[in-house]
């Protein structure tokens, strides 16, 4: 398909074969389950795992200092990351409507991060091409929901919004969504950018995605070789009598 097509082609169709979502399982229509993208590129996450655990265990002994019973100090850093995440999909759906066309209000607590957003849209006059749909690379078997797909100055941009700093694991997304963009509706992406969305400003960080395409297929092959030694280990382990 060529750059810059006027509209966008069908959600998750690619000829005649559809994707389905179950729950956070995902098929494709002829019942062969693929890996959620989003789960691959969690392998960028295990260097920083140990600094998150730290936290987790400095924030709860904090909590117990101020006078917390245990089990609220326990459940402290679980509250702080929903709270976290449930503000980062408020404005994540905000950013899809707004690149929609419509007038949603602005999600509680994160206006500013909102209004940043509308001014940086407003300044580069991207055309949308395709949000939130759903795209898979059934030969290699993985598959996800990319965020914006735009036309910027006669390119193809993919685009993946981050309430925040941008992260290896956002770039190897982004690499992730270009080979399942390829693979299923034929687009292969000009650019990609990462959005950091900040309370006073957006900053963009531009993907090499060459790069990113190749280090997202490496991450897959990690992960699979993981699972494999899973499924071995799981196999080993004699049944409960």
């Amino acid at each position: 398909m060529e750059k810059g097509f006027p509209t966008a082609p069908p959600p998750g169709i690619r000829g005649n074969r559809r994707i389905l979502w179950q729950g956070r399982r995902l098929y494709l229509q002829e019942g062969t389950r693929i890996t959620p993208l989003d789960t691959i590129s969690e392998v960028a996450a295990l260097p920083g795992m140990e600094r998150t655990v730290q936290w987790a265990v400095d924030l709860a002994l904090r909590r117990r200092e101020e006078g917390l019973p245990l089990e609220e100090a326990r459940r402290a850093p679980r509250e702080v990351l929903a709270e976290g995440g449930q503000a980062g999909k408020d404005l994540h759906a905000f950013l899809v409507a707004y690149a929609q066309g419509e007038a949603p209000p602005l999600p509680e607590g994160e206006e500013a991060r909102a209004r940043s957003f509308m001014a940086w849209w407003r300044a580069r006059s991207p055309r949308l091409l395709a949000a939130e749909e759903t795209v898979a690379h059934p030969e290699e078997r993985f598959g996800g929901r990319f965020d914006l797909l735009l036309e910027i100055g006669g390119k193809v941009v993919l685009l993946e919004a981050k309430r925040g700093r941008s992260s290896l694991k956002a770039h190897l997304q982004a690499g992730g969504y270009a080979l399942a963009l390829e693979a299923w509706w034929g687009i292969r992406p000009d650019q990609g950018l990462v959005l950091e969305l900040g309370p006073e400003r957006v900053r963009e960080v531009e993907v090499n995605l060459k790069k990113a395409r190749a280090a997202f297929l490496a991450a897959l092959t990690v992960y699979r070789f993981a699972q494999s030694i899973e499924e071995k280990e799981v196999k080993k382990c004699p049944a409960p009598t």
